[in-house]
């Protein structure tokens, strides 16, 4: 469960507007949340014909069908295999019994869940990243507003459980055509922060592989180097917005033990032995079989070899393998105002726009040697 906002942002939730949205948050004047009656034992308000509580690993094949209804309702273009689905009761991002919840239908159906994912590591920012989604033929029934007004009084009061020095906000994700959705997050005190595209690039069209300097090599991915493309990772994204540093369980459960994750379609460069950049390729193993996608997960040179043709060279060579794999697309995702160049290299190697994300915050915590006043 890649939650963050590195290359490809969190599913997020479907949520509609009802009759209280409007009138069932409170903040305090520190910006933290108040809780109404209904949420003294940690559950969401109460909605007739529902039962709410937190989730359970054996929830994962029910979870997995609502993802996949999710998917084809909303056109996320990303559902998580029951593998991967298993792995999110693992993430060290979330204590589960605190940080989730499902909803049964009186039959016993589970149509609803939300998650409250925090970065045990922070740098300028501590965040908690509100995810979660509702049956299509559940929606519009209050269960969407209830359950996220659960996730933002659960990642406040999580939040304040850190004693440190860094700001702390709440991070959710929209379509910018999910109206409704965007409304409640605007209710709820949040404010549009950045957004993204989603861009594929069109498999069946041509396409020339970049080369690199003779010293620069691109080679297949090496499973034995993960925990220096992990070092690598971290140390290339450092400089752009909104990077939260991966942790070493992370990057084994998420990124490279993810049932998705496709060595044999990744790449990375090599100069004087060492590495200089990665390409992370995700297959999802249960996409729809009409257009089939690989997700280049994370994308990223060091400062010191940027400007050389490598990411090109990366790209065009994981291209080339998700071809001759049988995809017709590979996927990315970019933030709009990368200062890397990123997507003027994305669109001149043929990569469109295909969605536009749009992500969300409020500060729930200002630290004191900033304020003023």
């Amino acid at each position: 469960m890649n939650r963050d906002s590195s290359v490809h942002e969190p599913l997020d939730m479907e949520i509609e507007r009802d009759g209280t949205a409007e009138t069932c948050s409170v903040q305090t004047q520190s910006m933290g949340w108040i809780k109404d009656d209904s949420m003294k034992n940690n559950l969401p308000t109460p909605i007739s014909g529902y039962t709410w509580r937190p989730a359970r690993r054996e929830d994962a094949l029910d979870l997995y069908h609502l993802y996949q209804a999710h998917d084809q309702a909303d056109h996320t273009h990303y559902a998580e295999s029951l593998e991967t689905v298993y792995n999110d009761f693992d993430t060290p991002r979330i204590n589960v019994e605190e940080d989730t919840m499902v909803a049964l239908s009186d039959d016993g159906e589970l149509v609803a869940t939300g998650w409250v994912l925090i970065n045990n590591i922070a740098e300028a920012q501590r965040r908690a990243f509100l995810w979660g989604c509702v049956h299509p033929q559940h929606r519009r029934r209050g269960l969407g507003s209830a359950l996220f007004r659960w996730q933002v009084e659960t990642g406040t009061r999580r939040l304040d459980t850190f004693d440190d020095e860094v700001e702390h906000a709440l991070r959710c994700f929209s379509s910018q055509y999910i109206t409704d959705r965007i409304h409640l997050y605007q209710r709820e005190g949040f404010e549009e922060v950045r957004r993204s595209y989603y861009m594929d690039r069109d498999l069946s069209q041509p396409f020339t592989l970049v080369s690199v300097r003779e010293n620069v090599q691109i080679i297949p991915w090496d499973t034995t180097r993960n925990a220096e493309a992990l070092k690598v990772c971290n140390t290339a994204f450092r400089d752009h917005w909104g990077f939260e540093p991966i942790s070493a369980a992370d990057w084994n459960l998420e990124y490279v033990g993810n049932a998705d994750f496709c060595p044999k379609s990744s790449r990375m460069a090599i100069c004087d032995g060492k590495i200089v950049g990665i390409a992370l390729v995700h297959i999802p193993m249960n996409q729809s079989a009409d257009k089939r996608r690989g997700w280049i997960w994370e994308l990223g040179v060091l400062r010191d070899y940027r400007k050389q043709g490598i990411a090109a060279a990366l790209l065009t060579g994981v291209m080339q393998t998700l071809r001759d794999e049988g995809m017709d697309a590979a996927s990315l995702s970019v933030d709009t105002q990368n200062l890397t160049g990123a997507l003027r290299l994305y669109e001149s190697l043929g990569f469109y726009a295909d969605q536009v994300s749009i992500s969300y915050a409020r500060v729930v915590k200002t630290p004191a040697s900033v304020c003023v006043g």
